[in-house]
């Protein structure tokens, strides 16, 4: 896995499939994972609706002989705020 791209292995993407018996479409990331990090988050969507269905029911699921805790991905849409000024849609280096 591409600790510096947050791109997950062909290979990890197939082990995965082959572990958990489902058709992997993508597998990313969701950031850049750091070496000394307890924990990181991963998202893998699936060709079929019923596979997420499958993945979601289990409390577990297999991964390159581990375990990991599944849950569904909610992505928010809520706009970035610069911590200093509190101002919306621009960031630290944007700031005037």
């Amino acid at each position: 896995m591409d600790m510096d791209s947050r791109k997950v292995s062909k290979l990890a993407i197939e082990q995965f499939r082959v572990e958990n018996r489902v058709k992997v479409c993508m597998m990313r990331w969701l950031r850049k994972l750091r070496p000394s990090g307890q924990y990181a988050s991963i998202v893998v969507k699936v060709v079929i609706k019923e596979d997420v269905e499958k993945l979601l029911k289990m409390d577990s699921i297999s991964f390159n002989r581990g375990t990991i805790v599944m849950s569904p991905f909610k992505e928010r849409h809520t706009p970035v705020a610069y911590f200093k000024c509190k101002r919306f849609r621009h960031r630290a280096r944007d700031c005037i």
